[in-house]
């Protein structure tokens, strides 16, 4: 496709002439996911990537909003974001998520977003991007560097996750309360969070604690040796 003048691309999936001009140059990158966004976060366009990434078809795509497509934990986050944006108070969103859509296997997805200049007809608001993780995703351990929680580390973040207090956490793997307080604080700078909601959620999106899952629980491929 990217080697079609733009005149003669076909653009499927409902993906309107009105809109070429931004989508065109992105379609050398086929790993790009792209939408267009009005100021309610409704999808008016979008390319099959994006179509592919959320698991949806077209029509399914462009009757919803962008949050709604997305999983539970990710979604909040990623619509206050986009109201900034759509208000134009932000000009630019960029973060990543490690379990960007329910029910679609994991893997780490960064999303980028920029306010769209106001045009004669007022309905594009918002250009979305998902772009594929393709580096070594930074460490989100207590400290090993690895990308990998302590199993002491772990069993905390479960033990926050189920609603366990410190002191039954204490209780239950020998140590003090300081001590889990340590911990605690620890994996809260790390993760650069201000408390122990936002360090679930913060989990939840990197993947540190599985979806959908309960009791909470820390997958194997995110613990030390």
């Amino acid at each position: 496709m990217a080697d079609r003048p733009l005149e003669q691309v076909d653009f499927p999936y409902g993906l309107t002439r009105e809109y070429e001009h931004i989508f065109s140059s992105f379609f050398e990158n086929s790993g790009v996911s792209l939408a267009i966004l009005d100021r309610e976060l409704r999808v008016l366009d979008a390319n099959p990537e994006l179509l592919a990434l959320v698991g949806r078809s077209s029509a399914e795509v462009r009757s919803s909003t962008f949050p709604a497509l997305l999983h539970p934990y990710v979604a909040q986050r990623v619509e206050q974001r986009l109201i900034r944006l759509a208000r134009r108070k932000d000009r630019v969103f960029r973060d990543q998520f490690h379990q960007l859509v329910s029910g679609i296997a994991a893997a780490p997805v960064t999303v980028v977003a920029t306010a769209l200049p106001e045009n004669t007809e007022g309905r594009a608001a918002v250009l979305l991007l998902c772009l594929p993780h393709r580096g070594r995703r930074p460490g989100t351990d207590g400290g090993t560097g690895s990308g990998r929680l302590t199993d002491l580390d772990a069993r905390i973040l479960q033990g926050i996750a189920e609603g366990t207090t410190t002191a039954e956490m204490a209780r239950k793997l020998y140590l003090s309360r300081q001590g889990v307080e340590y911990h605690i604080h620890r994996m809260l700078r790390k993760l650069k969070v201000k408390n122990r909601a936002e360090l679930v959620s913060r989990s939840y999106v990197l993947g540190l604690l599985t979806p959908d899952a309960w009791p909470p629980k820390v997958p194997q491929q995110h613990r030390a040796p």
